[in-house]
């Protein structure tokens, strides 16, 4: 019966899970990376638009002032006018005053072809009388009511004091109607190097608003002049009542073009501003920052409405698609449950190409490699059986054999033959260590000292034709390993690796241990070495490329693996002439020591 998984375990569901958390953190990123850029699009287009805008507005306002120049020199050229001027009693001939009229309006149509609807014109006698008036730009009364104390006003006494000079007001016109603000410069007028008048114009930025001096969203700026001290000298009659005392507080430190954040009466706004230097003038443009996060936040909700719909049937979809996809997954999940209770040979069946086919084939591939591997230890088992049967069948009567021996020995040491009965007592003392309990585990020392005890007896026969040096760390001596393991290398190397040597053989073995508890014995030897350069690591499944041209090598390395199968692993390096390097690493169990 197929093992039943609660939801919160479920891999389905810890996929999805994992989807909806991976989508909604890139979904929320891009929310914000989006709102960012609208934020920035927004301000960047507000600050487009308004730059546009000052820059229209700076050209007609240079090119109003310029007007002025224009005027004021015509004015001083104009013979007929000025003798007009001069007349004390050009306000009650009606002849004359039509004269000086009609030489106005030539003289104001001639030098004013830039919109001259625009604005307004007045001439003033140095005693405050209007004399004349232009009223093209149609925002103060056709016919005002004249004020006859004009002279003691402070705009025409600054005027006067400026002596010939440009003034630009910093207060309203006299006809200006608060709640269309003007902008306004005044100038006197000399003729012949003597005073005759006041010329004041009136300039209305109101009447462009449908081109300048507005947001680009939804009308909300804000359109100001300021001179270089920050006092406010025009504003388009929209801007906050409570904004203007702000003035140099907030506008005086302005140079050149450019935009900034400020804060009026706990209201953050968007400036963008531009100066006229040659008559330190600032144009400024205003706008709310709540009126331009508005704007961003509508661009983000329609962005979303379109987005959120789509994100959710993608789920809806992903959920499907994880489901079907993750069948097989789940069957082989199964499947390795039914394996862990019962081991079988019967392979998953593979339906897809996919990863989930890939770990299937996997799956099969580690049944494959499981059954392999118990056969394979069978196999040495049976080896290791019948080793140990041959053994033991090579002990016939063993005591039979040691007191024969003894006796041998004893016949020695009576004809005084010491050599001949320390042979003997070696071989004896061999031969007794090497059947005794064959597959039992011997400590180091012991190992070492029968080793000593074979060299000796192969030293006897091969007389000076190679020396022996061992190199054994004394903290490896009382560790516990299978006898016998040595011998077979030691041996390959005095029979074949010294064959050809008379003498000048060396052979060195060393013992040692490492830091991480690795046993490492070194066998070296200077003799013939292989028929071709060998440097390899060699483990269970290697030991096969040494038959059967060296059978000697796969039956030592065969024994060693035998033993220790993948706890042990060893490197050889040989080449010809010039001897072989054999080091084998026991990776020692803890219960292998004393």
């Amino acid at each position: 019966m197929r093992g039943k998984i609660s939801w919160n375990h479920s891999l389905v569901w810890k996929i999805t899970i994992s989807y909806l958390c991976l989508t909604a953190i890139p979904f929320i990123f891009s929310y914000l990376l989006t709102s960012v850029y609208w934020w920035n699009e927004t301000k960047e287009n507000s600050y487009n638009h308004s730059s546009d805008n000052l820059k229209s507005s700076k050209q007609l306002l240079k090119i109003y002032i310029e007007q002025m120049e224009a005027l004021s020199t015509s004015l001083y050229y104009n013979n007929d006018l000025g003798n007009l001027i001069k007349n004390t009693n050009i306000l009650s001939d009606d002849n004359e005053k039509l004269k000086l009229f009609q030489e106005f309006d030539k003289l104001f149509l001639n030098t004013s072809p830039s919109r001259p609807d625009k604005f307004n014109f007045y001439f003033f006698s140095l005693s405050g009388s209007l004399i004349y008036s232009y009223n093209g730009g149609f925002w103060s009364d056709i016919f005002p009511e004249i004020d006859a104390d004009n002279q003691s006003k402070l705009w025409f006494i600054e005027t006067v004091q400026k002596n010939g000079r440009t003034h630009i007001l910093t207060e309203g016109a006299p006809y200006q109607n608060a709640n269309r603000p003007v902008f306004s410069i005044s100038k006197l007028i000399k003729l012949s190097k003597a005073p005759q008048g006041v010329v004041l114009l009136e300039f209305n930025f109101n009447s462009l608003n449908q081109f300048f001096g507005k947001s680009f969203i939804e009308n909300k700026g804000n359109f100001l002049i300021t001179n270089s001290e920050g006092v406010i000298l025009y504003h388009d009659g929209m801007l906050p009542e409570e904004i203007l005392p702000q003035k140099a507080q907030e506008f005086h430190d302005i140079n050149g073009s450019g935009s900034k954040k400020i804060l009026i009466n706990d209201e953050r706004y968007f400036m963008v501003y531009d100066s006229l230097d040659e008559y330190s003038l600032n144009l400024i443009h205003l706008t709310p920052t709540s009126v331009l996060l508005a704007n961003n936040l509508k661009n983000m909700l329609m962005i979303h409405l379109f987005i959120m719909p789509l994100m959710i049937i993608l789920v809806i979809l992903s959920i499907y698609y994880f489901y079907k996809n993750l069948h097989p997954l789940r069957n082989l999940s199964y499947k390795m449950e039914q394996y862990i209770q019962k081991p079988s040979n019967q392979p998953f069946p593979i339906s897809t190409k996919d990863e989930i086919g890939l770990l299937g084939t996997s799956f099969n591939n580690m049944i494959d490699r499981i059954q392999d591997l118990i056969k394979k230890d069978y196999r040495n088992k049976f080896i290791l059986l019948e080793t140990e049967k041959k053994m033991l069948e090579a002990q016939i009567n063993p005591h039979f054999l040691y007191n024969t021996l003894d006796t041998i020995r004893f016949k020695a040491l009576e004809q005084n033959n010491k050599e001949i009965a320390d042979m003997l007592f070696i071989l004896s003392a061999n031969l007794r260590y090497t059947i005794t309990e064959s597959n039992s585990l011997v400590f180091v020392e012991d190992e070492i000292r029968w080793l000593e005890r074979y060299i000796y007896l192969q030293k006897l026969r091969f007389e000076d034709r190679f020396e022996v040096e061992f190199s054994i760390d004394p903290k490896i001596i009382k560790m516990k390993i299978h006898r016998l393991i040595l011998q077979p290398f030691i041996e390959n190397a005095i029979m074949h690796g010294f064959k050809n040597l008379e003498h000048g053989g060396q052979l060195k073995i060393k013992g040692d241990l490492t830091k991480e508890g690795i046993l490492i014995f070194e066998i070296i030897d200077n003799g013939c070495g292989f028929d071709q350069e060998i440097n390899k690591i060699i483990d269970m499944n290697s030991i096969k490329e040494f038959q059967p041209d060296k059978i000697g090598m796969y039956n030592a390395l065969n024994r060693l693996f035998l033993y220790y199968e993948n706890s042990c692993e060893v490197i050889l390096t040989s080449s010809p002439g010039n001897g072989t390097f054999i080091k084998i690493k026991l990776y020692h169990p803890r219960e292998w020591r004393k």
